[in-house]
């Protein structure tokens, strides 16, 4: 263990982090210190308190309907307008997809990415593909490719990915998708301690939808 790299965890109250590691084999501690140099531990408080604030003002109850102006476009020409804007940006490149991708299906009785889910249609179209074939289509009608973004998760990047090179994707050219994952956070207590999985590990699980930012 380096100085630099204890000194800046003992400083962030996170000293905890090596108070097993007498019992690591010397393989154990360079797989801690590797996963410890890559933890941002002086953010870590600030980005405790932050979702801590957000939850306790998160409120329950019924959910009422939308009683405000929803907006129409009764003007055929403002729609041409805003149509010919839209192709034009895309033609310029200045539009690309995105879609936030890093959750399973498990709710849905699937073990798989939620994007490869198969949601009853006859053509038994997956989600992924149903999008993949959206994009191409307006590719197709705006003359210029559209650049599809999916952020997925550690936990299904990698399906994920063999996913779309193995349908060829879905036409869009594998040029024009990017698959990406996103970031990992501590699991931290309340009280801000980070958790530890096993004596030289600690615990980790996907930053959220906000990891969109940093990847």
């Amino acid at each position: 263990m380096t100085e630099s790299l204890a000194s800046r965890y003992q400083a962030a109250g996170q000293g905890h982090v090596f108070d097993y590691e007498d019992q690591l084999s010397s393989e154990e501690k360079q797989s801690l210190y590797q996963q410890l140099e890559g933890i941002r531990v002086e953010k870590m408080e600030t980005l405790l308190q932050a979702a801590l604030e957000d939850a306790s003002k998160s409120t329950s109850g019924d959910i009422k309907p939308f009683t405000g102006p929803v907006g129409r476009v009764d003007d055929f020409s403002t729609y041409a307008t805003s149509r010919e804007a839209g192709m034009k940006a895309l033609q310029e490149g200045q539009v690309a997809a995105l879609v936030l991708a890093g959750g399973q299906g498990t709710r849905l009785g699937f073990d798989g990415p939620k994007g490869m889910y198969n949601i009853g249609l006859p053509s038994e179209k997956s989600l992924f593909q149903l999008m993949g074939e959206r994009l191409k289509k307006l590719g197709e009608l705006a003359g210029a490719p559209v650049p599809f973004y999916i952020m997925t998760s550690p936990l299904n990047h990698e399906e994920t990915e063999e996913f779309w090179k193995a349908n060829d994707c879905f036409g869009l050219g594998e040029n024009n998708v990017t698959v990406f994952s996103q970031g990992l956070l501590p699991c931290m207590k309340d009280d801000g301690k980070i958790i530890m999985e096993t004596a030289g590990k600690i615990a980790m699980a996907p930053d959220g939808n906000g990891g969109i930012y940093p990847s």
